[in-house]
């Protein structure tokens, strides 16, 4: 087979989300395949990080797109687009707009002569293209949660949707909640959606010596001990509830340094209101966005990992949180719900702040319920490999492309 992977709206060097998605799993191909040809369909702007990527397994190459080139005429296309979706009557021209404005593209990647593209973020909408195409649907976070949308984007994201849905040859989902979130909303075919899970780095499986690990604690100024949270700072993502959760703690006597990772997003204002509110400043620590290869050793250092998240598709940390060791404490969303395997995680009521801070101090004050959660998460999640994911994938492609033969 010709696979492509459409990667030119994705911003390679941005840490998390779609992005650490993108890129793990091309390496899962990587490692998984060396009998089909792969064509990383990128820009000019990303086309030397892609090419360095692709140099390290010869059935990979990379292919910049002409179309993609930032004209006027585009520019143009795209501001009417957007401005078009600020009326609720005229939806229906998204549609042909972004037909219009994508025809080079999708003419340039028909030319290929790919049996599968495989598209990793929706963004991309498959409009008006005869190659088959395989497109991850991460969620429709805006549909349960449109108070994190501004209507604009709202509108764009359910006319974007719809139309990938509705084109693509088969819609990918990360959990068999998203799966059927997916059918009941877009009332497809149950057979058009699949769930395929996420990988995890081999990285995570790796053992530090205590002299790695104490580096890793003062690059950081980490605490002795301290409650993980690696997430960017989207509204969803919950920080709030975490922090009040702390801050009970902190007023019974207890307290529990917290350290958090991510950039600044939307939902950066209220999480830092609270921290100085509270006068959390010394309690709770922001280290931004980390090196990827000292995720494992903050992993391995932390007293636990927290994820209070409103809504996921699948939940990366835990998963990582779970390989390396770490116990885990989760709000009890469908997703996390599917990762408990064998009762390896803590779940507490989804924003039940005294339930959460509840929850935090029986593990903070007990070593052997710790070391007893993390090494059941080990057990659940010895599969959790990026290469499996991908050889999941693979059969996807295969059975398309035999099909349509």
């Amino acid at each position: 087979m010709k696979i492509g992977i459409a990667v030119y709206n994705i911003a390679p060097r941005a840490a998390g989300g779609v992005t650490s998605y993108t890129l793990s799993l091309i390496k899962g191909f990587m490692a998984a395949d060396s009998v089909n040809d792969y064509l990383i369909i990128t820009n000019g702007r990303d086309r030397e990080f892609f090419s360095a990527l692709a140099a390290s397994a010869k059935n990979f190459t990379v292919r910049e797109l002409r179309s993609l080139s930032d004209g006027l005429f585009r520019r143009l296309l795209l501001a009417s687009r957007n401005r078009l979706l600020i009326r609720p009557g005229l939806r229906n021209f998204y549609g042909a707009f972004d037909a219009l404005i994508q025809a080079g593209t999708i003419k340039e990647i028909d030319s290929l002569g790919l049996d599968i593209l495989y598209v990793p973020s929706t963004i991309l909408s498959p409009l008006g293209l005869q190659t088959n195409a395989v497109v991850s649907l991460h969620d429709i976070q805006h549909v349960h949660f449109p108070e994190f949308f501004s209507p604009a984007e709202r509108r764009r994201r359910a006319a974007a949707y719809s139309e990938t849905v509705r084109q693509a040859a088969r819609i990918q989902a990360s959990s068999a909640f998203m799966r059927r979130d997916f059918i009941n909303y877009f009332h497809c075919p149950e057979e058009k959606v699949i769930v395929i899970g996420d990988g995890v780095d081999q990285i995570f499986r790796e053992t530090f010596s205590p002299e790695t690990l104490a580096e890793t604690r003062q690059k950081y100024s980490l605490p002795e001990q301290f409650v993980f949270y690696p997430a960017q700072h989207w509204p969803h993502k919950n920080h709030i509830v975490l922090l009040e959760a702390v801050r009970q703690l902190r007023d019974k006597g207890v307290v529990v340094p917290l350290v958090l990772t991510g950039s600044e997003r939307s939902g950066s204002k209220p999480l830092h209101q609270f921290v100085a509110t509270n006068r959390f400043e010394k309690q709770v620590q922001f280290i931004g966005n980390v090196n990827f290869s000292d995720l494992p050793k903050i992993y391995r250092s932390a007293t636990m990992l927290a994820m209070p998240s409103l809504h996921e598709s699948n939940s990366l940390p835990i998963m990582e949180a779970m390989v390396s060791g770490c116990p885990v404490i989760a709000s009890d969303i469908p997703p996390n719900v599917e990762l408990n395997g064998g009762d390896a995680l803590v779940l507490f009521k989804r924003n039940d702040t005294a339930d959460l801070a509840e929850k935090i101090l029986s593990l903070w004050r007990d070593r052997e319920a710790r070391r007893c959660r993390g090494t059941l998460g080990q057990a659940a999640s010895a599969d959790f490999s990026w290469e499996k994911t991908a050889h999941r994938y693979l059969a996807v492609f295969k059975s398309i492309a035999q099909n349509h033969d």
